[in-house]
C-alpha cells in the first residue's frame, strides 16, 4: 500500500513472515531491477518458496547464496 519514491534501488531485503511472495509481486522488479534480493528462508515461515524462487527466476534472478536463514538472488545480466 506505500508508493516507493526512489528512482531505484541495489538491494531489497524481504522478510514478512509468510507474505514474501505476496509482497514481491507487488513490486515492480521489472521496473527497479535491484541487484540483490534476500528473502527469509525459514520453511516454517514461508510456505511459497518454490513460488518465490520460479517467479525470481521467471524475471531473470538467479539464487547464488544459501545461508542458514536467507536465500540470496542476484539479477543476471542481459
Amino acid at each position: 500500500n506505500y508508493k516507493i519514491k526512489l528512482k531505484s534501488f541495489d538491494f531489497l531485503k524481504v522478510d514478512i513472515e509468510g507474505e514474501d511472495f505476496k509482497v514481491l509481486k507487488n513490486i515492480n522488479l521489472k521496473k527497479y531491477k535491484p541487484k540483490l534480493i534476500c528473502i527469509e528462508d525459514r520453511i516454517e515461515k514461508n510456505q511459497n518458496k518454490n513460488k518465490i524462487d520460479k517467479y525470481l527466476k521467471s524475471i531473470k534472478y538467479k539464487l547464488i547464496f544459501r545461508s542458514p536463514v536467507n536465500l540470496f538472488y542476484q539479477k543476471l545480466e542481459k
